[in-house]
């Protein structure tokens, strides 16, 4: 893999795959935590880069 490529998926797909965990993570804490549960909205960042 050249640096550019690996740049690219550090950058962009990294984050586009981490997001909907990171949702589901503090959703579900914050609901646990016995306050309103923090749903944090969908981002597309795909289209966000250009």
């Amino acid at each position: 893999m050249n640096d550019k490529l690996f740049e690219k998926m550090s950058n962009e797909n990294a984050p586009a795959i981490l997001l909907p965990f990171a949702r589901a993570i503090i959703t579900s804490f914050t609901a646990q935590a016995n306050i309103p549960p923090i749903i944090l909205p969908l981002l597309n960042l795909t289209k966000s880069k250009e």
